[in-house]
């Protein structure tokens, strides 16, 4: 992911967009330059390949491990004794 200097706030959505706050103060959809068509055609060995082939990227969870995460959505509680700050 590239730095921006320029970005001061952003926000998620709960739909997973993101606004992010111009120069002057109000916010516009942030424009990402991910091809989703792309991602959608690429293959499983494809997405190995990518992810090995990246020194930042994490590895991928084995069916193991995907079988224990625990999945939320954005704004769904937390589980267990979560602390939340405001």
């Amino acid at each position: 992911m590239e730095y921006r200097d320029d970005i001061r706030h952003a926000i998620v959505l709960v739909d997973g967009s993101v606004l992010v706050e111009q120069a002057d103060g109000s916010f516009r959809p942030e424009t990402g330059q991910t091809d989703w068509d792309r991602v959608r055609r690429a293959s499983d060995e494809e997405i190995a390949a990518a992810v090995a082939e990246d020194p930042d990227a994490a590895p991928l969870m084995s069916e193991e491990e995907l079988a224990s995460v625990e999945w939320t959505r954005p704004g769904a509680e937390p589980p267990g004794d979560a602390v939340l700050f405001d």
